[in-house]
Parts: C-alpha cells; structure tokens; sequence
C-alpha cells in the first residue's frame, strides 16, 4: 500500500532509504526539500501509531465489556464490592473513550 504526503511516497522514500540515500539526496531526487521527505515519514509513523492506538483501546473496551458482563448480577442485587468493580469499569471505559477521542 502507497502512502502519500504532501505528495511524498512513503514507500519511494523507503525504498531509497534503504538503499543508501540521504534525505537530501531523495529530496534531489523526487523535486522536494528534505523537510517534506522527512515530514513524509513522520505523518506515515504518526497514523500508524494512531492506528494501533485504537485497536487497543477497541479490544480494551471489548474486554471491559466482558468483565461488567460477569458483574453486573451481582451489582444488581447489591453486593458492595461488585457495585464499586462496577463503577471502576465504567470510569475505565470512559478514560479509554477520551483518549480515543469519542
């Protein structure tokens, strides 16, 4: 998969790099400053770091939803400490929604 920034391949500048080029020397090469080939690779790292960030936040929720799954009877029926797992799961699911921007 090609990814562009600011009309910058990714897997150009990749390929280059992995072959023994500078930034400079790719900049030369693909008509751009070395900033943009930089930056380039920078935005490609950020949104795969994203992605990641939000699968884990999707399997924590996930996995938040099974542990209040097994809790909630016996929240129901007022068992102190179930009612207070309970309540830390659904803090939890709140802080992992912020951090997921949702």
């Amino acid at each position: 998969m090609e990814e562009e920034e600011d009309g910058v391949s990714t897997e150009e500048v990749k390929m280059l790099l992995k072959g023994g080029h500078g930034f400079e020397e790719i900049g030369e090469l693909m008509g751009v400053p070395p900033e943009k080939v930089k930056a380039a690779l920078l935005g490609e790292r950020r949104a795969q770091r994203q992605k990641r960030r939000k699968e884990m936040v999707e399997t924590e929720l996930k996995n938040l939803d099974r542990l209040q799954e097994g809790l909630w009877d016996k929240a129901i029926k007022g068992g102190n400490t179930p009612v207070e797992l309970v309540l830390k799961i659904m803090d939890m699911r709140a802080k992992y929604m912020e951090v997921n921007g949702e």
